[in-house]
């Protein structure tokens, strides 16, 4: 009896570790123009390493949207995100994990589009600068990522295909109500397993 225990604990565990990890990838979300990034948790604003303007510009458009997510908050409605930054080095370290052609996909809408898209991110080399990154075509015709850090912009730059990488964090979630009957099953199942083996001793 032992030994149903056992494994029944272990499967229940082993079943809510896969069901949580088999997903790496960008799902767009409903109504909004964000996508999240499931391996990483984190939500990324689509569209605003497309939106041009000065760092003053990205700053300003970060208010608004923190402005629009608290009321939406006050009146009670469901924010999936937490409060949304001009991205960090290592929120770009995670976004840059992954290939070119699916970032191209995700952020352009179209992998074997010539355009190229470069945003600022919160790392500053001097200053009155920042670092950005971007997706670009290469002269093998294949896309490519820029190195981080590598190319630095001023932040008075006011050019159309310069914007900044927008992210936030997940909203704090309650686990999901089959992750916790898996958790607390695989438990369950582990301590009837040790029971039973004290029985037997």
């Amino acid at each position: 009896m032992h030994k149903f225990y056992l494994a029944f604990g272990l499967t229940c565990l082993m079943s809510m570790f896969v069901a949580n990890t088999i997903q790496a990838s960008f799902t767009q979300v409903d109504g909004y123009s964000v996508v999240f990034d499931d391996r990483n948790d984190l939500y990324w604003l689509q569209t605003a390493p497309i939106v041009g303007g000065d760092f003053q510009n990205s700053l300003a458009a970060l208010d608004a949207l923190n402005a629009v997510d608290d009321m939406q908050r006050l009146f009670g409605e469901q924010v999936l995100w937490g409060t949304w930054r001009i991205a960090k080095r290592d929120d770009m370290t995670k976004l840059w994990s992954y290939e070119a052609e699916e970032l191209a996909d995700t952020f352009i809408g179209n992998a074997s589009s010539p355009y190229y898209i470069f945003g600022r991110y919160d790392e500053v080399p001097s200053q009155g600068q920042h670092y950005a990154a971007g997706i670009f075509l290469a002269d093998s015709g294949g896309l490519e990522l820029s190195a981080l850090p590598e190319i630095s912009v001023n932040d008075n730059e006011d050019l159309q295909w310069l914007g900044s990488w927008i992210a936030a964090d997940a909203a704090a979630a309650v686990p999901l109500p089959a992750s916790a009957i898996l958790l607390s099953s695989g438990i369950a199942g582990l301590f009837g397993f040790r029971l039973t083996k004290r029985k037997k001793n």
